[in-house]
């Protein structure tokens, strides 16, 4: 204490103990903020297919959402699937097992279809989708469970309970049965469907049917293709993207790509920032699913909370160098005082080692 009240003249008064408090509580609110943001897009699982796949930082989840009117079909996918394949193993990323998979995909359209069960008929707002699309986008069911794989699931479909309860009822209706322009279609599972407001505004507020893409294809009336999606390991930061637009390169200018796994990390964030007049504006003739259209509110709430994180954080150091600067301020030495006592402790250092000299001498 003695040498404290020789070294600085300084007491925590009224003002100094409120700026000091004042940034800790600012530092504290913006780390919670942060906190927050982490839990709740953790929440959002249709970005997060890569948590669930694997807990490394090996793989990376893309997408691209196409223009309408596109000639995208089936037989293009599997073309473009080959060519994944291929540039995986041009890296040496082939899976190492029978049973691993080097990555895993899917494809879906959108569009309408009818469907009836007696005199009951509906008419549906469809998604068509590949086997892996319940791997991307893993549902809430309340009975059931997502179309099965192979080729038995062309006969399957998946519909809300909203649409069960109009069909049948009830929404323990899994393994029921459905008719599609007079075909049989086993109902696999039923959702639970979310009503909360931004859900019903991104879309999510019609009746739902989840069909094969060979069904809506050849039974409903389909937009087209209107979304893919890649989990895809990643050597070096954005390889995944790179591979997906090298793919699709026809679309470089007028399909939208996205890269699901770092969309809420801070760069990403801070070109949202630097966007502020853009970011809301639609440039490209693209259909968002309900679920993209959900992750883009986010993205623009997140770049917004963004900025008021940092805009604290550096109020906080602010003030923190303020408190420095006065603290410093009151110091009770100079310049001189500190190179005296260095000049000093360094002739101190110098007697020490001529004593520890004589003494081996005199041995």
């Amino acid at each position: 204490m003695t040498k404290w009240k020789k070294l600085f003249d300084y007491r925590l008064t009224g003002w100094r103990l409120a700026v000091l408090g004042l940034s800790i509580v600012l530092m504290i609110v913006s780390e919670i903020m942060l906190l927050c943001q982490k839990h709740n897009t953790s929440q959002l699982v249709d970005q997060c297919v890569k948590d669930r796949w694997t807990d490394e930082n090996d793989f990376a989840e893309v997408s691209i959402f196409f223009p309408v009117a596109n000639e995208v079909n089936i037989e293009q996918f599997q073309t473009i699937q080959h060519s994944i394949l291929k540039t995986l193993e041009e890296v040496s990323l082939e899976a190492d097992t029978e049973n691993r998979r080097s990555f895993i995909d899917c494809f879906y359209q959108i569009g309408s279809i009818t469907v009836n069960r007696g005199s009951a008929k509906l008419d549906l707002t469809a998604y068509g989708v590949s086997k892996d699309f319940f791997l991307f986008h893993p549902m809430k069911f309340v009975s059931g469970e997502p179309i099965p794989s192979g080729d038995a699931m062309r006969d399957y479909v998946v519909i809300d309970e909203k649409t069960a309860w109009n069909l049948f009822g009830a929404t323990d209706v899994a393994g029921m049965t459905v008719y599609v322009e007079g075909i049989p279609h086993i109902i696999s599972g039923v959702i639970e469907k979310a009503e909360d407001r931004l859900s019903e505004l991104a879309g999510n507020d019609q009746n739902i049917i989840y069909v094969t893409n060979e069904t809506l294809t050849q039974y409903g009336t389909s937009q087209g293709y209107i979304g893919y999606e890649l989990l895809a390991p990643e050597p070096y930061e954005g390889f995944a993207l790179s591979t997906l637009k090298d793919v699709f390169s026809e679309y470089e200018t007028t399909a939208e790509f996205v890269d699901n796994t770092k969309r809420y990390g801070y760069k990403n964030l801070f070109e949202n920032m630097k966007a502020v007049k853009s970011r809301h504006m639609q440039s490209k003739a693209v259909i968002y699913p309900y679920w993209e259209n959900v992750a883009r509110y986010y993205d623009a709430h997140y770049a917004n909370l963004c900025m008021v994180r940092i805009g604290l954080f550096l109020l906080a150091v602010i003030m923190l160098v303020i408190l420095c600067i006065d603290f410093w301020k009151h110091r009770l030495f100079h310049k001189e005082d500190i190179k005296n006592k260095c000049i000093k402790l360094i002739e101190n250092m110098r007697e020490k080692k001529k004593e520890k000299k004589k003494g081996r001498k005199i041995i």
